[in-house]
C-alpha cells in the first residue's frame, strides 16, 4: 500500500540513503520516491490518501466513500451490510474507487459466501479447497475471525515464562495480549495492575528495579499463575453480530464502575424483535487508579464515569445509529454531581462533571445497587 502513494518531490530528499553492493564500490545516492513502511507518517500519510480519494471521487462511488472514510484501518476494511446485495455494492464500489489510484484490495472474506461469488479466487483471503475444514478464520487487527460461525476469538500465543522473570520480560508478555475492543477487559484490568506493581518495586536502596533485574520470588509466583490461566482465552468466543437481525428497538447501557486499584466502563447493546431480546458485550475500556496522587473512593467512581463518557462517543462515532443510552452508576455520590451544575463543585469534580454533562447530553444516568 505505501509504495503506491508518492511523496512530493520538495520532500524526497528527506528519505536520501547511501547504497553499494560491496565495500569496494563507490556510494551511490538514492532519494525514496514513495512513503515506506517503518517511518512516523507512514500510516497517517496512508491514511489521508484514502480519504483524499474518497473526497475526490466519493460523487461516482458513495457507498465506497463512506466505508473508506469510515471503516478502513491503514490498509484493513472492515465494513458490512445488512442485506448481501447492499454488501456486494460496497465491495464492488471499494475495489473500483481504489483501483483508479493503484490500490488493488485481496484478501476478501465473508461470512456469507454469495456476496463473493464473482470474486477470483486468488483475491479470497480463504481458498475454496478449505470448504471442508473446520477452520475457516483469519486474523484482523488482533483478533481472530471465525467466518464459519461468524465468531470472534482470541488466539493468545504466550511462550512458557523465562525461568527468571524480570521486567522487561513480563512486559513484554502483557504487550502480546491485544484486546483492541476490550473484549475481556476484565483480564486486561489485571495485567495492568500488575505492570503498575512492577512500576513501584523499590530495591533494597529505595531505588526502582532494573528492567533487567530478577523481580522477587513472590511477583514472579503472582505473574507464573496468571500466565498459567491465559490460555482459557482461546476457548472465548464472541458473536460479530451484536443485534438481533431486524431489530425494531436498539439501546445502550454503558455501566461504569471504580476501586482502590482500578476503574473502567463497559458498553452493552439491548437489542429486541418480534422474536425477543438480546443483550451482548460491545466494547469495554480500563484504567488502573493513579498512584501518583491518593484518591476517595468517590473521586474514582467519577473517573469510571468519565471513561464511560468517553466511550459512549467512540461507540456513537463508530455505529451512526439511534439509540436510547442509558447509564449505570453505584455510586449515588457521583449522580448527585451529575444533577447540579457543574459550578457548584471544586475544580477537580467541576471539570469532569462539565465534560461528562456536555458528551452525554440527551440521555440517562441511573443508579444501579453495588455488591
Amino acid at each position: 500500500m505505501y509504495r503506491q502513494i508518492e511523496v512530493h518531490p520538495d520532500d524526497q530528499p528527506l528519505q536520501r540513503i547511501l547504497w553499494r553492493a560491496s565495500p569496494s564500490d563507490p556510494l551511490d545516492t538514492y532519494e525514496l520516491c514513495t512513503v515506506k513502511y517503518g517511518t512516523a507518517s507512514a500510516p497517517f500519510l496512508a491514511t489521508r490518501t484514502l480519504q483524499y480519494l474518497a473526497q475526490v471521487e466519493g460523487h461516482a462511488y458513495p457507498a465506497a466513500a463512506d466505508a473508506v472514510n469510515n471503516d478502513f484501518y491503514v490498509d484493513d476494511l472492515l465494513t458490512g451490510a445488512y442485506d448481501p446485495q447492499a454488501a456486494i455494492a460496497i465491495r464492488q464500489q471499494v475495489a473500483a474507487m481504489l483501483k483508479t489510484a493503484g490500490f488493488v484490495i485481496k484478501k476478501w472474506a465473508s461470512n456469507v459466501p454469495e456476496v463473493l461469488t464473482d470474486v477470483p479466487v486468488t483475491d479470497l483471503a480463504i481458498q475454496p479447497l478449505h470448504d471442508l475444514q473446520d477452520d475457516q478464520s483469519i486474523s484482523t487487527l488482533g483478533l481472530v475471525w471465525d467466518i464459519k460461525c461468524d465468531m470472534f476469538r482470541f488466539n493468545v500465543q504466550l511462550p512458557l515464562p523465562a525461568a527468571v522473570l524480570t521486567k522487561r520480560k513480563v512486559i513484554s508478555y502483557i504487550a502480546k495480549i491485544f484486546d483492541p475492543l476490550g473484549l475481556v477487559g476484565p483480564i486486561i484490568a489485571a495485567a495492568k495492575m500488575f505492570m503498575q506493581r512492577l512500576w513501584r518495586l523499590k530495591t533494597e536502596d529505595k531505588k526502582p528495579y532494573d528492567w533487567d533485574r530478577p523481580l522477587p520470588p513472590r511477583s514472579q509466583d503472582t505473574w507464573r499463575q496468571f500466565h498459567a490461566t491465559l490460555h482459557v482465552l482461546d476457548q472465548v468466543r464472541i458473536p460479530r453480530f451484536v443485534a438481533v437481525p431486524m431489530a425494531s428497538n436498539i439501546e445502550l447501557h454503558i455501566f461504569c464502575d471504580a476501586s482502590e486499584s482500578a476503574y473502567g466502563a463497559c458498553c452493552f447493546v439491548r437489542s429486541e424483535n418480534s422474536e425477543g431480546v438480546n443483550v451482548q458485550l460491545l466494547t469495554s475500556k480500563s484504567k488502573v487508579a493513579p498512584i501518583s496522587t491518593k484518591h476517595t473512593i468517590a473521586r474514582l467512581e467519577l473517573y469510571a464515569a468519565e471513561l464511560a463518557a468517553k466511550v459512549y462517543q467512540k461507540v456513537t462515532q463508530a455505529i451512526k445509529i439511534s439509540t436510547n443510552t442509558t447509564f449505570w452508576s453505584d455510586s449515588t455520590t457521583v449522580l448527585q454531581w451529575l444533577r447540579s451544575p457543574p459550578n457548584r463543585w471544586r475544580t477537580f469534580v467541576a471539570n469532569r462533571v462539565s465534560f461528562i454533562q456536555t458528551s452525554t447530553e440527551g440521555t440517562n444516568w441511573r443508579h444501579v445497587p453495588g455488591v
